[in-house]
């Protein structure tokens, strides 16, 4: 029986089931030209009707003041009722 033959068969040795590499933190960061792209396609936008403009603030301004008051609460749990990290999260967490 040839053993080498049946582990290149083997699942756990076959290329196609090998993960894509993950790219180093480097390659994620945007070159400047990227960022020159990324600001020709926001002023792409600029054609847009107004109501979409008005649904973006309006969306950009809840999460703005949903997540402001949460820290909000976390913070007055810490300082005013001495509540540890821990125990001002739980509040936190069963309330948002």
């Amino acid at each position: 029986i040839n053993k080498t033959s049946s582990m290149t068969n083997s699942p756990l040795h076959n290329d196609a089931a090998v993960p894509p590499p993950i790219p180093s933190m480097m390659q994620s960061f945007a070159t400047p030209v990227q960022h020159l792209s990324r600001l020709s396609e926001l002023k792409s936008l600029g054609g847009s009707p107004i109501e979409l403009w008005v649904t973006f603030a309006i969306k950009f301004l809840d999460s703005l003041a949903n997540f402001s008051m949460h820290t909000i609460l976390v913070l007055y749990l810490t300082q005013e009722f001495a509540y540890s990290d821990v125990k001002a999260g739980s509040v936190y967490g069963g309330y948002g």
